[in-house]
């Protein structure tokens, strides 16, 4: 019987948040609140999780801080759900030395049998008995908070678009010509735009910020400049329209779990 749910991650809200939708809905069926830790990245990631959770033992303060409180509340009857790369070697240590159920969201890069359970994208084209898949990312319909209210309070009545946006990466490279082509079919799409509320994510380069601002120049705006909890859920609850970019699965997953 499950009687604590312990959930891991480093804290970036692209792991934190899936870690705790999936903590908070199990809640409901296991009957006991999830709690939920930041955990560090370890000096020995590029060995591998699987040794970088052996070598944990031997972790500098203030991981072996964590370690320690970590393996007072482990047991058989602990459910650890981590997510993401850094919280992987702290559940798998919980799980060989503590026989806790572990479930991890994302993919494990190997050894995904000796999980009682691994939920990851469909696309990484990973299946097995213990493997639960989702299209897009884990995430929930997105609710209106004063945080976003309060950004937003100055934009007039209308139709306003929520402008998510990412970073260049392996995928998409964000250039200015790119930034035209957003706002050519913006306005296309949206003649009567009253105002953008516009977020920018931990890898949004400063120059594509700058160049954003720029090209809506002529709009109302406002924008989430990186201080502070990210209200993007917010903006997409409150926002009529919602535009995206493609370099995040979870962003993706956010935008149409919002119906815009």
């Amino acid at each position: 019987m499950i009687t604590k749910i312990l959930c891991l991650s480093d804290g970036r809200p692209g792991n934190q948040r899936p870690v705790q939708l999936l903590g908070t809905e199990l809640s409901k069926y296991l009957h006991t609140e999830p709690s939920h830790l930041i955990v560090q990245k370890t000096p020995w990631r590029r060995l591998g999780n699987q040794l970088e959770s052996m070598l944990l033992g031997l972790a500098p303060k203030p991981i072996s801080n964590i370690v320690t409180g970590l393996t007072a509340e482990a047991s058989q009857e602990v459910l650890v759900i981590t997510c993401g790369r850094t919280a992987l070697p702290y559940g798998r240590l919980l799980k060989r030395r503590h026989r806790v159920k572990l479930v991890h969201i994302l993919n494990p890069y190997g050894h995904a049998k000796q999980f009682d359970a691994v939920v990851l994208p469909k696309h990484d084209l990973i299946s097995g008995p213990n493997i639960v898949q989702y299209q897009l990312g884990l995430t929930q319909k997105p609710k209106a908070d004063d945080e976003a209210l309060s950004f937003m309070k100055k934009l007039p009545q209308g139709s306003i678009l929520a402008l998510v946006v990412g970073g260049s990466n392996a995928h998409q490279h964000i250039s200015a010509e790119n930034i035209q082509m957003w706002k050519t079919a913006i306005t296309k799409n949206m003649p009567d735009l009253a105002g953008l509320a516009i977020t920018f994510s931990r890898r949004t380069q400063p120059d594509t910020k700058k160049l954003v601002l720029e090209a809506f120049a002529e709009y109302p705006c406002c924008f989430y400049d990186g201080n502070g909890p990210n209200p993007y859920p917010g903006f997409l609850a409150l926002a009529s329209h919602a535009a995206v970019t493609i370099d995040s699965m979870n962003m993706l997953a956010d935008v149409a779990a919002s119906e815009c």
